[in-house]
């Protein structure tokens, strides 16, 4: 008796398990954003500006299609670290391409 109540509650045991195996095939396991973009991956590229006293950082943001830059002005008190605002590189890709354009010779027909 005590022998066939261990078997049955085996039998459901793995009946169990089966059913929670099948499950994570049955059912869409796709991760939702929460609207929020993720962190990007970064290229920084040392330059010059003519005309500048200070070196410039240029920052292209990859995963977001962003470009900034950041230098260092001494001529102020304190000294502080200035950035320029972002650009939207698909934006300016698209008008290079011009696909922004459909009027203009070599644009979208």
């Amino acid at each position: 008796m005590k022998s066939s109540a261990v078997l049955w509650a085996l039998v459901a045991l793995n009946v169990f398990l089966f059913l929670s195996f099948l499950g994570r095939f049955s059912r869409d396991n796709a991760a939702i954003a929460q609207g929020v973009r993720r962190p990007g991956e970064y290229a920084m590229v040392p330059g010059e500006v003519t005309g500048g006293s200070a070196g410039v950082v240029y920052i292209v943001d990859t995963t977001n299609g962003l470009l900034t830059a950041v230098t260092f002005d001494q001529n102020s008190n304190p000294p502080r670290i200035v950035s320029l605002p972002k650009v939207d590189l698909a934006t300016i890709f698209a008008k290079g391409a011009g696909a922004l354009e459909p009027d203009k010779k070599g644009g979208r027909k």
